[in-house]
């Protein structure tokens, strides 16, 4: 049996699902959620549930649901809620036949901590004891500057691991704590940072020399407990970690990492002012979530990662935690200390057959047996399985090994006209229902494009993917310049007018700045939505909009974005950029906004000259991005990433079309680097300044 247990709870809440981890803290997440109470098996077990348009998401991280109660709960959900996908990560059952579903594979660490250190430590060999102690007097000998660069035994070094974030990092052996001196632990001082020292060995102490004696004689642990209490430069040693180790780029700043990956609590490694290592948690209730654990690239032969992480979980014994979750994956690590591998699911469960259509289409498009996964529509060609890079070293800077152009070109070719006739088919067969807004509420928002001839025969699919979106737009319009004046437009796009479609003929030919320069004009005090006439867009591409619009709106905010690129005062070529990145979570000038998959324009955002025409078509005709980014800048709005792709992205090529795209001249030919050279001229600006 199912019941809503609290209609609208909040972090409060959080604590009564199990296990208490911070992927089933939804209030901590999404602020307000559903709380279900699901009887199963004789127990009663709390599953939060948050629903964003037309999806719902269930917290079972690790839950033990069964089979059975998962049935019960998605045809719980499916009767109360107006939803189509129920969609949740890592249950330790899958979801039975009932519904229309997708079972994947998964597997998940974690590690049951012991009473006392002792007990933690007989879990490992002796000889993995007798290497940590070997490698700990190596580590702190090459920091005192002792041992003069000797090298280390291979035996003592450990293999590394590259993971993602909340899965760990490389780890070495291990070994218990000893009498002669690894760690001692200081009494608390309440929300001050508490530190664990490591005292420097008797015989590195008899090798000092005068130079080496001002230098510290112990590594120390220091833990922050809070995310108000960890210091910003913490985090910033993390990112340079991370970047030299992995070549990650998170793109947030301090603040942004801790809240945006719910860390809790901190713990460095250091020896004097040098940080050797750091580890971030989530700790809650008796709870521990590994979230990332990273080492200073130079130290890389000591297994300084293995070191901090036996000081973390010998500190979280003595906190009284009872688990320690470690992520996904095989690194050998995970299986030390006694860690234990859960296999688990993530779980996509369908209403009925005909919602599942979209997503196993897509799914099957992209699958050619031999080939596994296929390259991406944007570029790519490169299958996962035959033609991967071989990875040398933590980085991975192996020259890569590419597919045969034949075979590149040939999967682009199936995977794109795949993709392309189940949509077309899907919103050719599926009616429109009403297409625009019918509540009452204390804004409007347009939803405005524009189209060119060669594009007029499959329009229609494009604005019947922006008709039938979760969050209804107040009006959609479409405007047409000079050329399509006496071209008579096609049936099918002139019944969608009927749904709410408004046709505008403009003077001139703007070219693609029609698609905002009108609407402006026209409805100055309205929210506009820009999109691309060639695009066919998920169902919540609006709604993730005002999602991310909520939390930042003074904002623009667009579901792909570039990130600008400058060296030594200069503005990179357009083509140096990196290119829909999904990077940076917070609102900057260093984002440019590429308007066609979908952005959101807060009224008045842009500076004042935004709207002449005369001076967009004469500085930056083709190019209304570029256009755009010089004037959110002048008006002080900065960009920010929606958090989401557009979900059904692939791009509909007219393949009877003569004309060059813009985006193929803008970008191969370097038409972008030369408004951009125009617009810094005209304004006395340069970009490069906007890009730190």
């Amino acid at each position: 049996m199912v019941r809503i247990a609290v209609e609208a709870a909040g972090p409060g809440e959080d604590a009564r699902v199990t296990p208490d981890v911070v992927q089933n803290r939804f209030g901590t997440v999404y602020g307000k959620y559903t709380l279900l109470e699901l009887e199963d098996g004789g127990r009663s077990l709390f599953v939060p549930l948050h629903i964003e348009g037309r999806e719902a998401r269930l917290g079972l991280f690790l839950s033990p649901a069964s089979t059975a109660g998962l049935e019960e709960l998605c045809a719980f959900v499916f009767a109360r809620f107006p939803v189509t996908r129920i969609r949740w990560d890592c249950s330790l059952s899958p979801l039975g036949h009932r519904y229309v579903r997708r079972n994947h594979p998964a597997n998940h660490w974690k590690v049951l901590l012991p009473q006392t250190a002792d007990e933690l430590w007989s879990r490992m060999s002796r000889k993995s004891r007798y290497n940590r102690r070997r490698e700990e007097k190596l580590l702190l000998d090459h920091l005192a500057g002792v041992a003069d660069g000797a090298d280390t035994p291979s035996d003592a070094s450990m293999s590394a691991n590259e993971t993602a974030p909340g899965d760990g990092t490389r780890l070495g052996g291990g070994g218990p704590a000893t009498a002669d001196g690894t760690v001692q632990a200081m009494p608390d001082t309440g929300s001050a940072p508490r530190e664990h020292v490591m005292p420097a060995t008797a015989a590195s102490a008899v090798q000092a020399t005068p130079a080496t004696e001002s230098r510290p004689k112990e590594l120390v642990m220091t833990e922050y407990d809070g995310a108000q209490n960890i210091p910003p430069d913490v985090v910033e040693i993390f990112f340079s970690f991370k970047r030299k180790l992995m070549g990650r780029e998170y793109g947030l700043s301090p603040a942004g990492y801790l809240t945006y990956y719910q860390v809790t609590n901190a713990y460095t490694w250091t020896y004097g002012e040098r940080t050797v290592a750091i580890v971030f948690s989530c700790e809650q209730g008796q709870d521990v979530f590994l979230e990332n654990l990273t080492y200073d690239p130079e130290l890389e032969e000591f297994s300084p990662g293995f070191h901090l992480y036996a000081l973390v979980l010998e500190r979280l014994i003595q906190k009284g935690k009872a688990a320690i979750f470690l992520g996904g994956g095989q690194q050998p690590y995970k299986s030390r200390f006694g860690g234990t591998e859960d296999a688990c699911w993530n779980v996509e469960a369908y209403r009925s057959p005909l919602a599942a259509l979209p997503s196993y289409a897509a799914k099957l498009a992209a699958r050619i047996p031999g080939l596994n996964k296929l390259a991406r529509l944007s570029g790519g060609g490169r299958c996962r399985k035959e033609c991967a890079p071989q990875k040398s070293g933590p980085i991975g800077n192996a020259p890569k090994e590419r597919c045969p152009r034949f075979i590149k070109r040939g999967c682009r070719f199936v995977c794109v006209r795949s993709k392309w006739t189940a949509q077309k088919l899907f919103f050719s067969l599926v009616p429109v229902g009403h297409a625009l807004n019918r509540d009452a509420r204390p804004f409007s928002i347009t939803l405005s494009l524009t189209s060119f001839p060669p594009r007029l025969a499959t329009l229609h699919l494009c604005i019947k993917s922006l008709m039938r979106q979760t969050m209804k737009p107040d009006r959609i319009v479409l405007y047409l310049g000079a050329d399509c004046e006496g071209i008579p437009l096609p049936k099918k796009l002139l019944a969608l007018q009927k749904k709410g479609l408004a046709i505008r003929y403009v003077g001139g030919d703007l070219r693609p700045h029609k698609k905002y320069i009108y609407a402006m004009k026209d409805f100055p005090d309205d929210f506009i939505v820009t999109a691309d006439d060639d695009l066919m867009f998920c169902r919540d591409m609006l709604a993730s909009l005002w999602k991310a619009h909520e939390k930042h709106p003074e904002a623009l905010v667009a579901n792909r974005v570039h990130l600008m690129k400058a060296d030594g005062g200069r503005i990179l070529p357009y083509r140096n950029w990196l290119h829909e990145t999904g990077t940076v979570r917070e609102p900057t000038h260093a984002l440019l906004s590429t308007n066609g998959a979908g952005s959101l324009f807060p009224p008045h955002c842009l500076a004042p000259e935004a709207l002449d025409e005369n001076l967009a078509a004469r500085l930056c005709l083709n190019a209304d991005d570029i256009w755009l980014k010089f004037m959110l800048i002048r008006g002080g709005t900065k960009v920010l990433w929606a958090g989401k792709r557009t979900g059904m992205p692939d791009e509909i090529r007219i393949r009877t079309e003569k004309k060059k795209a813009l985006m193929d001249g803008n970008l191969t030919e370097g038409g972008n680097d030369g408004y951009i050279a125009a617009l810094e001229k005209h304004f006395k600006m340069k970009l490069a300044d906007y890009c730190g």
